[in-house]
């Protein structure tokens, strides 16, 4: 599942700063599909199995330590692709990738391999040991310090604001209106 904004680390100031959304990958556990018998259509219930259900990653049964734990040398890393929605801007040809990790409340970049990143279709593809939130990173301090910035009137009760970073210009037109 995809969001166009950080509901993981918003509130939290963390060394790596979400560039447009989180995407959340879980390995699921599905319930047994209905059969067809004699024109009877029969679902298994049982109140532990009926439900949709998530599973740790990696498993302890591929040589991972389960949820919440480091996986091991013998994980297999999940090949991960999807495509950068249009207003993302990446700066670089192989953007950062990192993970949540809900002990430490910071994003990792730990186990993440394979970046890479085609401009022309937006795809992003990488290679995780770690399946939770996922996001797009770049570090806090990516565009410090500004080159410049001034506020310049253009007009009665109107200015405009200019920063200009390393890689970028901002202008913004700030009015002032009297509700009287």
């Amino acid at each position: 599942m995809y969001t166009s904004f950080d509901p993981v680390s918003e509130d939290l100031q963390t060394n790596h700063l979400v560039v447009g959304g989180v995407l959340s990958v879980d390995v699921i556990n599905l319930p047994p599909p209905a059969k067809t018998i004699k024109g009877w259509v029969m679902r298994p219930f049982n109140e532990s199995e009926g439900f949709i259900s998530k599973l740790a990653y990696p498993s302890p049964s591929t040589g991972g330590s389960g949820e919440g734990m480091a996986p091991s040398l013998s994980t297999p890393p999940m090949r991960i692709s999807y495509a950068l929605p249009d207003h993302i801007v990446s700066r670089a040809d192989n953007p950062s990738v990192g993970w949540w990790n809900d002990e430490e409340l910071k994003w990792n970049t730990e186990g993440m391999s394979d970046i890479s990143f085609d401009e022309e279709s937006r795809m992003l593809t990488f290679h995780s040991l770690h399946l939770t939130n996922l996001a797009v990173l770049q570090e806090r301090d990516t565009d410090f310090p500004y080159q410049r910035w001034m506020f310049r009137p253009v007009g009665e009760n109107h200015t405009l604001f200019l920063l200009e970073g390393k890689a970028f210009e901002i202008e913004v037109r700030v009015c002032v209106f009297n509700r009287a």
